[in-house]
């Protein structure tokens, strides 16, 4: 089969093809053993690939770009862990099945050539909801790519850039979960759902209200014949527009005015010469991210009233604004995020141009940059700030000591984060709102003086005492690996007011041996939706012998823990009231059981890592899949 064009080379345990000769022609066959396909191994070769190993683990970036597989749709195997960005670009693929062992998917993957993509309904990293033709990122609701005639179900909350690019799609509806619409992502998209207006085709698609942000290009089309796309924007909606997101700003209605400025006078595109000669207020955003890096400079006529809030945000490279009116009214956030601002001017009496009143001045700077308004290892924040800003002090290794004052009332997300020096908090109660993440990563801190809610956030290992985590009526969320390899933890009780329990939030907590819920957690299926367990939150949790949850969730993340719990003399015996609530099970790593029941009600199940597992006793019409458990025997059927 003409394997002697391939570079095979052992590294440790794994064996790696490293390179195909670009001389190869004709059919290839993998040999058995490869267990790593190398970034480009097959990029500069023109063959067929015959098929892709049972063992194999890991397919390269551009691993098979520009190659034809001999059957074009291609079950990939289910040892399969990770599939590298354009593995398959270019090549003559049909139709592709993602088996559960996939855990990373890097970027774009599907030729342009691929009409269907199944994701395998175990597989707890990715899947293709509702029959969508398309991979999702579950955890975070990201479509990360489609095929033809795809379209996008509930619950995806960003669409990545060029997911639906150069496709053919039917439907052209949005859900209302969609928060991100990425670069290109319906670049020169062919839309099947249209209407005729003058004799052009168009198609309508409403943006919802939840989307907050829309990249360059992403509803963009050069075909003369096709007219385009009709972007219809909620009036309710703050959106950050990118340039060119159609063919021409006529194609896109709105009833709200700051976006309807921004069309009007800034054209999404990116155009420099603003003309603030015509207006009396600058909107909202209407300028966001958008000042060009060698426009440094910007110069705001006497017609001006106005500067509303964050209506530069983010013009990083913006150093120097003139004024012309004395009397201009400037929201504190309307250079939010403009690091390089140096100086704003206005005139004097005498027309003069001059540095703007320094109290106000300084709150608008504090804005612009925090990071300016650390003296002596503290934050000294100007009058009247009422906002402490995403990422205002963020990974500051001078902060050692952080005093907020009356005035302000929020602390946005990340705003201390990554301050490894920070000693000492002090919160006053005018601070009603504190993301969950605003001292991320400050693990030096010593003296906190605030409310417990608010303590919480800033470090919640204070509330494990005696070994008993005891969180705080109020608290809404635990954060990522919060408690991560706590040794001194055995217990924990969580409130109803917690809504999500963060990645990894428990991890490694080996001596964690009770977990208790508060039941309106997750009472309903609708809550579940809402109140979410993430992703290996009680993973290596080996000690774990009491869970006291509400039934909903108890199956989906504490599997190993409830079997335990039912196993006597190694058989286990899946509980019966809970089935009829759950469609699929997964069970690793469970080394107590040697014998597992499953009742009627399941449509599949999958064993993973457990030693002493013998034999599996379920219905004929449960889809049973076992991996790397060594005493299996085999499965017996249950009528």
């Amino acid at each position: 089969m003409n394997n002697q064009w391939l570079t095979i080379e052992q590294i440790g345990e794994d064996v790696v093809l490293k390179k195909c000769s670009q001389e190869a022609v004709g059919v290839i066959e993998i040999p058995g053993n490869v267990t790593h396909i190398a970034d480009g191994a097959f990029g500069e070769s023109n063959v067929t690939i015959k098929n892709l190993p049972e063992g194999l683990k890991a397919i390269g970036k551009n691993a098979f770009a520009s190659c034809s597989f001999y059957r074009p749709l291609v079950n990939l195997p289910e040892s399969l862990e990770k599939i590298g960005e354009g593995a398959f670009a270019r090549t003559n693929i049909k139709g592709l099945y993602i088996p559960a062992s996939v855990t990373q998917i890097d970027g774009r993957i599907l030729p342009g050539t691929c009409k269907l993509v199944i994701v395998d309904e175990d597989n707890s990293i990715y899947d293709s909801r509702d029959n969508c033709n398309a991979i999702i990122e579950t955890a975070t609701g990201k479509l990360i790519e489609g095929c033809d005639y795809g379209y996008i179900p509930k619950g995806v909350e960003e669409i990545c850039e060029y997911a639906f690019a150069h496709r053919t799609l039917m439907k052209a509806d949005l859900p209302h979960t969609l928060e991100k619409i990425g670069r290109e992502a319906f670049a020169e998209v062919i839309w099947l759902v249209n209407t005729v207006v003058d004799d052009d085709i168009e198609v309508e698609i409403g943006i919802p209200s939840s989307v907050r942000e829309i990249g360059d290009c992403a509803f963009n089309t050069f075909d003369d014949w096709y007219h385009g796309v009709k972007i219809i924007i909620d009036g309710k909606t703050d959106i950050k527009l990118g340039s060119e997101i159609t063919c021409s700003p006529d194609d896109v209605e709105v009833d709200n005015e700051e976006i309807k400025w921004i069309l009007e006078n800034y054209n999404i595109y990116y155009d420099y010469e603003f003309p603030f000669e015509k207006i009396e207020e600058i909107p909202s955003n209407c300028l966001r991210y958008s000042i060009h890096q060698d426009d440094t400079f910007q110069h705001i006529p006497a017609n001006v009233k106005h500067i509303c809030k964050d209506a530069f945000e983010g013009c990083t490279h913006l150093e120097e604004v003139e004024i012309y009116n004395s009397d201009v009214k400037i929201d504190l956030s309307a250079f939010k995020g403009c690091s390089s601002l140096v100086s704003i001017v206005m005139p004097d009496g005498d027309g003069n141009l001059i540095e703007w009143n320094a109290e106000e001045r300084d709150a608008v700077f504090f804005y612009a940059n925090a990071s300016k308004f650390i003296v002596d290892g503290k934050p000294n924040v100007p009058n009247g700030v009422e906002i402490i800003p995403n990422s205002a002090f963020k990974n500051c290794l001078e902060l050692t000591e952080v005093i907020i004052p009356e005035s302000v009332h929020t602390i946005e997300d990340e705003a201390f984060s990554g301050c490894v020096n920070l000693k000492k908090i002090i919160v006053p109660e005018s601070v009603s709102s504190v993301a969950n993440n605003a001292f991320e990563g400050c693990n030096s801190v010593v003296d906190i003086i605030a409310s417990d809610v608010i303590k919480w956030k800033i470090a919640p290992h204070t509330f494990v005492v005696n070994g008993k985590l005891n969180v705080p009526e109020g608290a809404n969320a635990i954060p990522n690996s919060a408690f991560k390899d706590c040794l001194e933890l055995n217990e924990v009780a969580i409130p109803k007011s917690v809504s999500t329990i963060g990645y990894g939030a428990f991890e490694g907590c080996i001596n964690l041996q009770k977990i208790t819920i508060a039941e309106k957690y997750g009472e309903s299926l609708q809550t579940l939706e809402r109140h979410r367990v993430r992703r290996d939150a009680f993973k290596g949790c080996s000690s774990v012998t009491e869970v006291e949850v509400p039934y909903i969730i108890k199956w989906e993340h504490f599997t190993k823990f409830v079997l335990r719990k039912h196993t006597k003399e190694g058989k286990c015996i899946i509980p019966e009231y809970i089935v009829h609530k759950i469609r699929t099970i997964r069970l690793e790593g469970c080394n107590e059981i040697e014998e597992l029941e499953i009742p009627k009600g399941l449509s599949s199940a999958t064993i993973v890592g457990c030693q002493n597992l013998k034999k599996v006793i379920c219905p004929e019409d449960v889809r049973l899949l076992v991996n790397d458990c060594p005493n299996f025997q085999g499965r017996i059927q249950k009528i």
